[in-house]
């Protein structure tokens, strides 16, 4: 028997993230010890022993990419760009293409 997760109703479920519509990276930062997200909420490796081997190689060149990204460029959403609607295909992804604008920092 093959079971699949609907990642996009487990992170839209307010048991686990207050305000999920809203866009909160501050969500992931962790004030003191007792400060923690349910660690079930948002599972995108998997868990237990058929977890993804790849995680962490995975998180350290998502790290590297965005910091150096964000050391080089202030990111904009293109006026070009309508409203983001997300829709799923098994993955969840933007219903339309979202344009950006990289304006070098220096």
């Amino acid at each position: 028997t093959q079971l699949a997760l609907c990642h996009y109703s487990t992170s839209m479920d307010e048991e686990n993230f207050l305000r999920p519509g809203e866009f909160r990276p501050d969500r992931w930062i962790r004030k003191d010890a007792s400060d923690r997200v349910d660690n079930f909420g948002s599972i995108p490796f998997g868990y237990g022993i058929r977890s993804c081997i790849g995680r962490r190689i995975a998180e350290l060149e998502m790290h590297l990419a965005l910091t150096q990204l964000l050391q080089k460029f202030h990111i904009e959403v293109s006026p070009q760009t309508a409203d983001v609607r997300a829709k799923t295909h098994g993955l969840l992804c933007p219903g339309a293409p979202i344009n950006l604008r990289f304006v070098d920092r220096n």
